[in-house]
């Protein structure tokens, strides 16, 4: 990836990835056959809107700091850009989010441990393009959020 995103194009499309994931883990908790999946399920739905609501208060934040108007970022065609671009990066199964062909509740928990490992390949690449020190910084708390995600995943896989 040579692209180069500023601070609101990258805090915009963590929170694209974090809806995608959010609406992942509830269309999983809908299908999952026991009540402990079921349970994890709506757990993670929840991890994810809070990271929504983490990404989102960061955009507002980093807004009102940067000297250019992210505006541009709710444009139809440009949010529509950006949602294909994490949706081709990160989600590269595109019946990930609505879990159509998963038998079972281990499945659809390694699928969204290898949607959080996309995750984290995708923010890596995107910190080896020229970016500035905020930008860099931004991408690495980011990163550092979605590893904590793994490890839980990882540990919630283990109690299934």
């Amino acid at each position: 990836m040579s692209n180069t995103y500023n601070i609101l194009e990258v805090s915009q499309m963590a929170i694209n990835i974090e809806k995608a994931g959010h609406e992942y883990y509830l269309e999983a908790a809908k299908k999952a056959e026991g009540a402990k999946a079921k349970e994890i399920f709506l757990h993670l739905a929840g991890e994810e809107k809070k990271h929504i609501e983490l990404f989102t208060n960061l955009y507002e934040i980093l807004s009102e700091i940067v000297k250019f108007d992210g505006n541009y970022l709710f444009d139809e065609a440009v949010s529509a850009y950006l949602n294909y671009f994490v949706n081709e990066s990160v989600f590269k199964n595109k019946e990930l989010g609505k879990v159509t062909n998963l038998d079972n509740s281990k499945e659809v928990l390694f699928e969204g441990i290898n949607a959080e490992k996309n995750s984290i390949l995708f923010y890596s690449e995107m910190l080896k393009g020229p970016n500035t020190a905020e930008t860099a910084n931004v991408i690495d708390i980011i990163i550092d959020e979605e590893k904590k995600h793994l490890v839980q995943l990882t540990d919630m896989m283990k109690e299934l």
